[in-house]
């Protein structure tokens, strides 16, 4: 395959046209799959070469003590709010330049997740509340967002959802900067959790009790999203794609958990208590996962599922592991082999101006 930001290049320099970018995108599919190679639609954007996971060592070590080093010397507010300047300015180097995958993505996380933990203090510290953040405090945001998209929050104060709107509003601030795929994900989980604080302040007890089906809510609004990118760009030759990649394995496991998990709080019962409901749920999602042409959903939503499984086996026997990896793993080496015969036979059997908005089938 042609690499996209070649054919984007091309045609900014008026070198192609987008019709003939289309036109030799085409040709490069026929002839791979002519020479029978894998024609796919979905690359992931992660590690563009051993170099990314070079820098990202380094970005680990330099960016850990620049916060230990502000911590012991200045209060915790400073430390981070340098935390996420460095973040920034680091970004402007290893994202806006050389536009390296995988040092972005953990730029944005850092810088997200610092902006969160400052804004807390800041704003506790107003109100004359002490959140005591200590080094620990990055992985403890990250962790009490999980916590309130699953309705295990134990109340939400004004100074969280506060902090909460700050971070979304610095994550969109970013994406306008620095146009990371991932910020768009990361953006609406915030925001997400950012409604779900509101309304457990507004009404207390109230997600809590219905957390299975506002996060159910909050991963179909992102998947509705991922999609609106996604028929946006059918030839997926553009950021979108990047951008609908990251959304669906963000919604992923919002949609699946609700369904089948038996752990998670609020009314309603997961699909774990009927196997036939399990078994007809896997279909119908591999079915939505071949229309779209999206693996990630498919494989977010497999391991999701594993862990599900795993978790309840340690239960109820052990016995169910590797019965379960079996089926699973077996599962996803079928659908791997015989990808694009089972999406071209289902895409006949739809309306012909729903194919036209899907990526073509391929052969």
């Amino acid at each position: 395959m042609i690499d996209r930001k070649v054919l984007a290049a091309a045609q900014a320099r008026n070198i192609l046209t987008a019709d003939q970018a289309q036109r030799l995108t085409a040709l490069a599919q026929e002839m791979a799959q002519a020479e029978g190679a894998p024609c796919d639609r979905e690359p992931v954007r992660l590690v563009t070469g051993f170099s990314d996971i070079f820098v990202t060592i380094g970005l680990f070590m330099f960016l850990s003590s620049v916060s230990y080093i502000a911590a012991l010397a200045l209060t915790p507010l400073i430390a981070f709010l340098i935390l996420a300047g460095a973040a920034w300015l680091l970004a402007e180097m290893f994202t806006l330049r050389q536009r390296q995958a995988l040092p972005s993505i953990v730029l944005v996380n850092i810088f997200a997740l610092s902006i969160l933990i400052a804004a807390t203090q800041l704003i506790g510290a107003a109100s004359g509340e002490d959140s005591g953040a200590d080094l620990r405090s990055l992985f403890d945001a990250f962790t009490a967002l999980h916590r309130l998209l699953l309705g295990y929050g134990d109340g939400v104060s004004p100074v969280d959802i506060a902090s909460i709107a700050i971070a979304t509003l610095a994550i969109a601030m970013h994406y306008a900067r620095f146009e990371v795929p991932v910020s768009i994900a990361m953006g609406g989980l915030y925001f997400a959790a950012l409604i779900l604080g509101s309304l457990d302040w507004a009404f207390p007890g109230l997600v809590q009790h219905y957390a299975r089906w506002f996060m159910l809510a909050a991963g179909l609004a992102l998947f509705t999203l991922a999609m609106r990118f996604d028929l946006s760009d059918p030839e997926r030759q553009t950021r979108r794609a990047d951008i609908a990649f990251w959304l669906h394995v963000y919604a992923a496991p919002l949609i699946v958990g609700p369904l089948v998990n038996p752990f998670l709080k609020g009314a309603g019962f997961p699909l774990f208590a009927n196997p036939l409901s399990m078994i007809f749920f896997v279909v119908i999602l591999a079915g939505v996962a071949l229309v779209i042409d999206r693996r990630a959903i498919l494989v977010v939503s497999l391991l999701y599922l594993g862990v599900m499984i795993g978790s309840l086996s340690l239960m109820f026997g052990l016995l169910m592991v590797p019965i379960a990896l079996f089926i699973l793993g077996g599962l996803v080496l079928f659908m791997s082999a015989f990808w694009v015969p089972m999406r071209n036979a289902l895409l006949r059997q739809l309306p012909e101006s729903l194919v036209k908005r899907l990526p073509p089938p391929m052969g």
